[in-house]
């Protein structure tokens, strides 16, 4: 296997391994090998063991970072703070790309950024809709208003209070979150720490 020929065979897909190497002649350890040597060579972008993208300039695809958080770590849905800001609800900026799935916490931190998943119960794993990012990918995405209440619920430190809304979270344009929504999902979140929740914020909106 030469890299030439990896990137004919690599630079239409997104991501790969296993699969793709074992088309090559060669052992699976000599692949990996060979691939450890390309990603210290920066010709190869390793996300996690056995998972392996081009770099941006040799693929013909794009690798939208949603989708990516979703194809990391399956079952998963991005949520928490990175949702609460792409929807503003939060002023600060966030860089880590933040998730909750069923399976057990986890953390891939890559040249492409970092990625983080909290467990969440199965009867919990709910509220996202599917969001497409271009003709080719869509992700998994929480609603806001689940967002919020997934980020309430893992708060160690929460206080049933407006003030601690408006200190640690700095939730700001509420307007948006819709009071119907934050219902249904506090019910079913099956949760006292959420019910309570909920209704301190459905007397604020």
């Amino acid at each position: 296997m030469n890299y030439e020929e990896l990137v004919c065979q690599a630079e239409a897909v997104p991501l790969f391994g296993d699969d793709l190497l074992d088309t090559f002649v060669g052992s699976r350890q000599q692949h990996h090998l060979q691939c450890c040597r390309w990603v210290k060579e920066g010709k190869l972008i390793r996300l996690k063991r056995g998972l392996y993208t081009l770099p941006e300039t040799r693929r013909k695809v794009a690798l939208p970072r949603l989708w990516l958080a979703n194809a990391l770590y399956s079952p998963s849905y991005v949520s928490l703070e990175y949702v609460l800001s792409l929807h503003d609800l939060i002023p600060e900026r966030v860089d880590v790309v933040t998730s909750v799935t069923t399976r057990k916490t986890k953390k891939y931190t890559t040249r492409l950024g970092t990625y983080d998943y909290h467990h969440l119960e199965r009867g919990r794993f709910f509220g996202f809709e599917e969001i497409r990012e271009d003709e080719k990918f869509s992700a998994l995405v929480a609603l806001p208003e689940k967002a919020l209440l997934d980020w309430i619920y893992f708060r160690h430190d929460w206080e049933p209070s407006e003030a601690y809304l408006k200190e640690n979270l700095r939730l700001q344009n509420w307007d948006q979150l819709r009071k119907s929504k934050i219902k249904s999902l506090a019910v079913r979140f099956d949760s006292k720490k959420i019910k309570t929740a909920a209704d301190i914020l459905l007397s604020l909106l």
